[in-house]
């Protein structure tokens, strides 16, 4: 990725601990320039095989994408309860009681633990509320698995493919991996073209793998590569 599209800068306030898991159209001309909004604001990680980074903070045109907050648990609990947004994800009957666990659960390892899924705060500029929220699940040393969520009056207006395409970029130039997946469910139609439209392949259809809210249920496996990533940026 050429460096000239990006403003680097160091955060002081970037918190070492981490949070956890629309259709394509205008192809890599519609990539590249979202692409050029991403601001990326980090700090330094290790040098070693195994590494444990610090956690992001991500500005772009219209979005910061941050470590969650104790008072983000109040809106998150809200909108991870409504039966349309749990209906294709792993949650039934979400409590603030669930969203505490889960924040104490991701502040007791650093961010960038292998084996562990840490959540991103998505929060637009012009509004203080959380928007949704990212995920990412360190898979080993070179791959990551990303997911997301946006609450219903954030939806159909760019938020997730704005931020997704900023997670991407961080995952790959940042943090330098090899690849990045995604898994949802085959019903999730939402979530399928959104994938796409980042630039994800299909790679995968899973049948009945997972016995999902009572039946058995199919999944897609998307993934991408930061070769393929970086050519479409270049092309």
């Amino acid at each position: 990725m050429p460096t000239n599209k990006f403003q680097i800068l160091k955060n002081p306030f970037c918190s070492p601990f981490g949070g956890n898991r629309e259709e394509r159209t205008g192809g890599d001309t519609l990539k590249i320039k979202a692409l050029q909004t991403v601001k990326l604001c980090y700090k330094k990680d290790y040098s070693t095989r195994k590494r444990i980074h610090m956690f992001p903070k991500i500005k772009t045109d219209n979005l910061i994408i941050r470590p969650f907050v104790k008072s983000d648990l109040i809106a998150f609990t809200k909108y991870r309860a409504l039966p349309s947004v749990a209906k294709f994800q792993s949650w039934s009957n979400y409590t603030y009681k669930d969203a505490l666990a889960l924040y104490e659960k991701m502040n007791q390892v650093p961010f960038g633990t292998e084996g562990n899924w840490f959540q991103l705060a998505i929060e637009k500029k012009d509004s203080p509320s959380l928007a949704g929220d990212l995920a990412i699940h360190f898979i080993d040393p070179d791959q990551v698995e990303v997911g997301f969520t946006i609450a219903p009056e954030f939806q159909k207006k760019s938020i997730a493919f704005e931020a997704l395409m900023a997670l991407l970029e961080y995952c790959f130039n940042k943090l330098n991996k090899h690849r990045v997946i995604a898994i949802t469910d085959t019903r999730n139609l939402a979530s399928c073209r959104l994938l796409e439209k980042v630039g994800m392949r299909k790679e995968g259809h899973f049948i009945e793998n997972r016995y999902f809210k009572g039946a058995w249920g199919n999944e897609f496996l998307f993934a991408i590569l930061r070769s393929e990533w970086n050519h479409a940026d270049s092309a």
